[in-house]
């Protein structure tokens, strides 16, 4: 957001009759789109060279745009937060570096002492994580009902920050 400020994008789009929220919108689905692309990818070599065994399922599907979703809008707020590009990166490394570590992406959360673990429920990373874990190991859509509930919310809540900002 903040390299589309300094390049002058924002100014140009307020002639047209493009709305902030279709703007956003519109890169939201992109990301969306190259998730389902490299999930894919990703899927086929897990499948095809080592052996994988996961569930495919359609209950993916919402945790594939959900997931995107959330953090394409999370990256717009940051962008918004920041007054130029490297300002906006190192924002953006504060907030997704310690996500990755506390949420199950590399450990499993349950190996984490309580204290962290408190900490994992609170970042949404860990409810996208633990509902496709949910989906794709144990093919259980039902027990990833609250994951997706979460990051639905998180979701809404971040757009219309996305937004305002």
């Amino acid at each position: 957001t903040s390299s589309y400020r300094k390049e002058g994008l924002f100014r140009q789009l307020s002639l047209t009759p493009l709305t902030r929220a279709e703007w956003l919108t519109s890169r939201i689905l992109w990301y969306i789109l190259l998730t389902f692309f490299s999930a894919a990818i990703v899927l086929g070599i897990g499948l095809s060279l080592f052996g994988a065994h996961v569930t495919v399922s359609l209950g993916i599907l919402p945790f594939l745009v959900l997931g995107p979703f959330f953090f394409v809008a999370l990256g717009m707020v940051a962008g918004s937060a920041a007054r130029t590009p490297e300002t906006a990166a190192v924002i953006g490394n504060i907030i997704t570096f310690p996500m990755m570590f506390l949420t199950g992406t590399f450990f499993p959360v349950s190996e984490f002492p309580p204290a962290l673990q408190l900490v994992a429920r609170v970042l949404p990373l860990y409810y996208v994580i633990d509902g496709m874990n949910q989906v794709m190991l144990f093919g259980d859509l039902r027990a990833a009902g609250i994951d997706l509930a979460v990051i639905l919310v998180a979701s809404i809540v971040v757009f219309v920050l996305a937004i305002v900002l």
